[in-house]
């Protein structure tokens, strides 16, 4: 039976119901007063705010996806304004839905691409891949229709049309506001030099885009923003950046476009900073042709490759309720001497072992929100360890239950740890460690005394420094920014503060 595109955005709700449930739900229990379940809190303040008749099912996408807006600060260090953009625009699409509304096919493919980015946002991989599918299958759809009406063989699929209107017609009726933040995101992790690069682009000669205080090749932002809302990018040569091109269109949709033609002193794509909060330093030209700071991670891990060295990072306080039933057998082959000290330590940690989950998947702080989607294809291809107040040390695929434990040196006998971190390097056959850590905790601390050079290994880590205020926020975001850096060989694109120490 063929499915119509009201039954894929359907099926896309319930996959987004799935994977955004536990990641609200245990945000939302943390938030929540000690002793009281955050859905009877929500439920009673509703109450008196609006009377019965509100549903409160984290079954339901509609109701996570209104908590999620709703209750938006305690999401704020978990989604960024782009990702919490998407839970917006996905309420509009489930109030659609649920009014028995149709979807076209380009309606479709946006929602379930946005549906798409904001599973793999709140790391529910097995949920987006489901909703690719769905999103590929409205192209595959949209060619065999295509290939009916013309009698041929369906070979490439579709592109969505365009009319060569001068940028005020059904051409750009497809690009929303949340596309275009979504292109500013991308410019501002790459760096200026690498986003023009990737796609195609040159600097801006008059018309720049202001967000935030901050100019943007207003011409490159809009083309790769109608990829995101199409699934097809813009070339360069496609269509003017003028005032009846991407800036006239910028201009409609609310942001703030500069003429810098002939001002002195005049803005730059490069020149402004980016709020202390979300800074990502924008490479300049001195800086995409090599020249750091000395002792810069980019200098330090620039001849490092990411795929033959080992990764350890740590694990975090939150951590994602649930998993699936374990199997009875443990094929983890740690030392016997490691396996009884876990066994101590977990007997005291509120153990739960109803539900496993793959370790780098249990854990959901502030480090792997930022780590990610680079953390998910290093478990995939590289070589990950994870040191936990629990389980002392972890391969990051490993399947571990739910437990309640800070890491406490004092908790291992000495020289357990030490061993299982050099042990795992040579057992994969692998003679260089790269660490991502806070200096100030036992993290860094148990790194510091494993004898790294006495077993022939050499190790560095990645810190961060200079952070005076919510450091128990910025520090893992900056570590997992510095991650997602290092694996992705973007060395322009190491936060503030981030450095490299070699270790003994």
């Amino acid at each position: 039976m063929v499915m119509t595109n009201r039954e894929r955005v359907g099926q896309g709700l319930e996959h987004l119901a799935r994977g955004l449930g536990p990641f609200v739900d245990a945000h939302m229990s943390a938030a929540a007063p000690v002793g009281q379940d955050w859905l009877d809190v929500l439920a009673a303040r509703d109450r008196s705010r609006f009377g019965s008749g509100r549903r409160y099912s984290l079954n339901d996408a509609r109701f996570l996806l209104r908590v999620v807006t709703e209750e938006w600060r305690i999401f704020r260090n978990h989604l960024s304004r782009v990702e919490q953009s998407f839970a917006s625009e996905l309420r509009d699409t489930g109030n659609k839905w649920a009014h028995g509304d149709e979807f076209s096919a380009d309606d479709t493919f946006r929602a379930l691409d946005t549906i798409e980015r904001l599973l793999t946002a709140v790391h529910a991989p097995s949920q987006a891949e489901e909703v690719r599918q769905l999103r590929l299958g409205v192209r595959s759809a949209d060619v065999r229709a295509a290939a009916r009406a013309s009698d041929e063989p369906a070979q490439q699929p579709l592109q969505p049309a365009r009319t060569q209107s001068a940028g005020t017609g059904l051409y750009w009726s497809r690009v929303a506001r949340a596309d275009v933040l979504r292109a500013i995101e991308e410019y501002d992790r790459l760096g200026q030099d690498q986003f023009l690069a990737e796609h195609g682009f040159g600097r801006a000669t008059a018309y720049l885009l202001i967000h935030n205080g901050r100019g943007y090749d207003s011409k490159a932002i809009l083309g790769v923003a109608y990829g995101y809302a199409t699934g097809a990018p813009l070339a360069s040569r496609e269509f003017s950046g003028g005032v009846h091109g991407a800036a006239g269109v910028l201009r409609k949709l609310g942001f703030e476009i500069r003429d810098t033609r002939g001002r002195a002193g005049s803005v730059t794509a490069t020149d402004p900073s980016p709020p202390a909060a979300a800074r990502w330093e924008a490479p300049s030209r001195s800086a995409a042709a090599g020249a750091r700071p000395p002792g810069s991670p980019g200098e330090a891990l620039r001849d490092v490759d990411p795929k033959r060295c080992m990764l350890i990072i740590t694990c975090s306080a939150s951590k994602r309720p649930g998993g699936q039933a374990p199997s009875g057998k443990d094929g983890n082959q740690w030392a016997p001497e490691l396996r009884e000290a876990r066994a101590r330590v977990l007997s005291s940690s509120a153990l739960e072992m109803t539900g496993v989950l793959p370790a780098w998947r249990r854990y959901t702080g502030t480090f792997y929100q930022h780590a990610n989607p680079a953390l998910a294809d290093a478990v995939a291809r590289g070589h990950v360890l994870i040191i936990s107040g629990g389980y002392g040390i972890l391969r990051a695929e490993e399947l571990i239950g739910w437990y309640d434990r800070q890491l406490h040196l004092a908790d291992w006998p000495r020289g357990v740890l030490e061993s299982a971190l050099t042990g795992e390097a040579h057992r994969r056959g692998l003679d260089t460690v790269v660490a991502f850590a806070s200096a100030t905790t036992g993290y860094a601390q148990l790194l510091h005394r494993v004898p790294w050079r006495e077993a022939g290994l050499t190790a560095r880590l990645v810190t961060v420094t200079g952070v005076t205020g919510g450091a128990m926020v910025e520090v893992p975001r900056r570590l997992g920014q510095a991650f997602s850096a290092f694996w992705t060989g973007r060395h322009a694109s190491y936060p503030p503060g981030a450095t490299v120490e070699s270790l003994p």
